[in-house]
């Protein structure tokens, strides 16, 4: 073995990464924690072939040590695929089909180099590296283009997605993400200048090496940028758990994310939603005025949803990362159906008491009644029979019978002294 500058700086990657990706597992128990810290073991193997088999002196001790950088590369674009997937979102991308399928041709990749002795689709020889270097130059056939094109695929993808993702984003998330972009910067470069005559140390796998500028990009972002922490805390605890539902709206009043109690409300999903106006959620004028106003608003307002109406108490809130910057607004909705319901219960029941208390018929003042018979005069100036009068105007009734006076005086002889 000879360890030249070359070992070291690929073995203190392989040190730098592997030690990120045990960082990363312990930081959260979050999937896509978890998946970039398999993506950054799987950089911390492919690093460590590499720095062996620049170390390695007999060329078949450096085939036998590329070999395995190739199950350090192909995991690694595996796990970077599925950790963009999980951070952007497109969970409901990911069937089962393209699971596997994401597996199957990585696979591949691995298995082409462990079996080139038999068919030399891989390398079909070498020749001596510059001198004082201790390299070799492989000469490559179709299996390592195919490899080669295959692992640009897998790295392109998740990149465009993210640089997506970086235009919808907002606040802090969007810089996690520019962070990560960042971190990227370096393996894209190198990979270039790997599969073109402008490396500048020829026969050295230089992808690796350039993993250690990701690492410390990534060790940066994890440390002062909260990296993986703000996002899963402001969102997964207090968004995706709170009742309201809640939207998040760009500049052009487009949709930015939503929270589950959202989804659930208009029975959609975020992909489907992503970027549409908010007027194809809430199509009302009301709310699009005091979206123009670009100030917190507070307002309520039926929606019909699901052939329903519904009565909400709807927030606006603009958000700002800086006092000059405006990112876009923020709605909550509240639904107060039910209370609504209640209210206006109440009110009726109010408005019935009312009405009874003001049908309730009493009499006061002074009465016109006839000193013979006893009739009472109304205001009409008709005389009737007390009975009938003051029935008429209360509720009381009569029940008839004879006082002790007239009894004497009707009938003397039933009547005892």
């Amino acid at each position: 073995m000879n360890y030249t500058i070359y070992f070291k700086l690929l073995f203190l990657t392989c040190i730098l990464s592997t030690t990120l990706g045990v960082f990363s597992l312990r930081q959260s128990r979050k999937f896509s924690s978890k998946i970039l810290g398999y993506m950054l073991l799987s950089v911390g193997l492919w690093a460590l072939a590499a720095a062996f088999e620049a170390a390695a002196i007999e060329p078949s001790l450096k085939f036998f040590w590329a070999r395995f950088e190739y199950f350090g590369s192909n995991l690694t674009a595996v796990f970077y695929v599925k950790f963009t997937i999980q951070y952007v979102k497109y969970d409901e991308w990911l069937s089962l089909k393209r699971k596997i399928f994401i597996w199957v041709i990585p696979i591949i990749n691995i298995l082409l180099p462990l079996t080139n002795n038999w068919h030399h689709l891989v390398w079909t020889g070498y020749e001596p590296g510059a001198p004082g270097t201790n390299l070799i130059l492989y000469t490559h056939g179709p299996g390592y283009w195919f490899i080669f094109a295959v692992l640009y695929i897998y790295f392109a993808f998740p990149t465009l997605a993210l640089l997506k993702f970086s235009r919808q984003a907002i606040g802090w998330n969007r810089r996690q993400i520019r962070i990560f972009l960042l971190a990227t910067l370096g393996p894209w470069i190198a990979s270039v200048l790997y599969s073109t005559p402008w490396n500048p140390v020829p026969g050295l796998n230089i992808i690796p090496t350039s993993f250690l500028i990701t690492g410390l990009m990534l060790l940066w972002g994890i440390i002062s940028q909260q990296f993986l922490q703000i996002a899963p805390l402001a969102r997964d605890r207090l968004i995706e758990t709170i009742g309201d539902a809640m939207i998040v709206l760009n500049p052009d009043l487009r949709i930015l994310d939503l929270n589950p109690a959202a989804l659930t409300l208009f029975g959609q999903t975020e992909r489907r939603l992503r970027l549409k106006s908010i007027n194809f959620l809430l199509p009302n004028p009301t709310i699009q005025n005091a979206l123009q106003q670009m100030q917190s608003v507070s307002l309520e307002e039926k929606i019909t949803i699901s052939g329903a109406d519904r009565t909400f108490d709807i927030r606006i809130s603009p958000i700002y990362f800086t006092q000059k910057e405006f990112l876009g607004y923020l709605l909550t909705l509240r639904d107060i159906s039910t209370q609504k319901e209640l209210e206006a219960d109440r009110e009726k029941l109010i408005n019935e008491l009312q009405e009874a208390l003001t049908e309730i018929k009493t009499l006061s003042g002074l009465l016109p009644i006839c000193s013979a018979c006893k009739k009472i005069r109304d205001d009409s100036g008709y005389w009737h029979n007390i009975e009938t009068y003051v029935a008429k105007h209360s509720y009381a009734q009569f029940s008839h019978g004879i006082c002790p006076d007239c009894m004497r005086k009707l009938y003397p002889d039933y009547c005892e002294d």
